[in-house]
């Protein structure tokens, strides 16, 4: 199975890839920097997504963070 990832450096993304590659899982990751017609080739060549962007759920709770 190939799986598109966003966020793919954070700690979960690593977590997930660590612990499914042993049983065949392929990854791609699918960069900010990359143009959209990129994006649309790896994502419609992919068995899923999963969207891991975002701030890091360790981060203080500010007014500001949370908005």
């Amino acid at each position: 199975m190939k799986i598109a990832f966003t966020g793919t450096h954070g700690f979960l993304a690593t977590s997930l890839r660590t612990a499914w590659q042993q049983f065949g899982y392929e990854f791609v990751s699918l960069n900010r920097n990359e143009p959209q017609s990129v994006w649309e080739r790896k994502i419609r060549e992919a068995d899923a997504v999963i969207n891991l962007a975002g701030a890091p759920v360790t981060m203080r709770w500010t007014h500001k963070n949370r908005d």
